[in-house]
């Protein structure tokens, strides 16, 4: 289930990161770090809303989630496990601030994260996901 009905051309072009994804990563190459090079696989789109040397932040193009925001160092990291501490301490203070902005700006009631590695050759990477107020 998506925020929104996606279009068949949306659709399409899920389908088409999907096996882009599964090619790569039979093929053993990651993904993420192919993406930093070429940008195919996860277009800017606009949808950037951070980035320095160490991390990109963008909201994710067909998202579950209003706001959803996914969060990918750029040293590539097969599990948090190999992470360095500091970098898991810079990306809490990365995220806090981008929950404070979607708690202000969106009206975010509850804020979820989670980090994510899974599939043959993937990168580490972490997806803050917000719960929306119910209006009635």
């Amino acid at each position: 289930m998506y925020v929104k009905q996606l279009s068949d051309g949306d659709k399409e072009l899920l389908m088409v990161r999907r096996n882009k994804i599964k090619d790569y990563q039979k093929k053993g190459i990651c993904f993420s770090c192919l993406n930093f090079e070429s940008g195919d696989i996860f277009p800017d789109d606009g949808l950037i809303i951070y980035e320095d040397k160490l991390l990109r932040c963008q909201f994710e193009k067909y998202p579950r989630a209003t706001g959803q925001t996914i969060i990918v160092s750029k040293e590539h990291y097969e599990d948090i496990s190999e992470m360095p501490l500091e970098l898991g301490t810079y990306i809490l203070k990365v995220s806090d601030a981008i929950i404070k902005l979607h708690k202000e700006i969106l009206g975010a009631k509850k804020v979820y994260m989670c980090t994510i590695c899974d599939g043959k050759r993937n990168h580490l990477h972490s997806a803050l996901i917000f719960k929306m107020v119910r209006k009635s």
